[in-house]
């Protein structure tokens, strides 16, 4: 990482702690890191590109109708894939510890003490699930309160429905 993104990431964590707009510095009175001033202008930028057919992220030409070009897409994806890998080797050493599937997607994140709904509604609405909430475990150095386990998703549905696993009835 270079200088000056390092920088750049000390000064919008900055920001972000001292409750002010990550990229402009303006009061943020809403609990998001960016501003409406801020989110406004960036959607409406997003929207010309798109108008134009150009990729909302590299801006570079699109041959179809879309927000991003194939690389861009092909890279968030990667990218998401390699954080929600990290959460689950975290949690479970990337396997259910019911069933003991290791198949990425079919692995989620099970509240231990079945108490998901609290801990969701503490969260802020685009943190609460999918690739928001294992980046802000990943920010927060995989914290252990509340305890977290590794489920696959059939698992976790019958924990929920049936109270238990049937993998763990005999």
């Amino acid at each position: 990482m270079s200088l000056s993104s390092e920088r750049s990431k000390a000064l919008r964590q900055r920001r972000q702690e001292q409750g002010l707009c990550v990229r402009c510095g303006r009061t943020n009175p809403s609990a998001v890191w960016c501003c409406s001033f801020c989110k406004a202008r960036r959607n409406s930028w997003m929207s010309k590109q798109r108008e134009k057919g150009f990729c909302t992220l590299c801006g570079t030409n699109l041959a179809k109708i879309g927000k991003f070009c194939e690389r861009c897409k092909d890279g968030r994806e990667n990218y998401d894939q390699d954080i929600k890998r990290s959460a689950m080797e975290h949690y479970g050493q990337g396997k259910c510890a019911c069933c003991k599937n290791d198949f990425l997607p079919h692995l989620t994140l099970d509240h231990v003490n079945n108490d998901g709904k609290a801990h969701r509604a503490s969260l802020r609405g685009w943190e609460r699930g999918g690739i928001c909430l294992y980046k802000k475990l990943k920010r927060e150095g995989y914290p252990n309160n509340p305890p977290l386990q590794v489920l696959c998703f059939n698992c976790n549905m019958a924990k929920k429905y049936y109270g238990v696993c049937p993998c763990q009835v005999k």
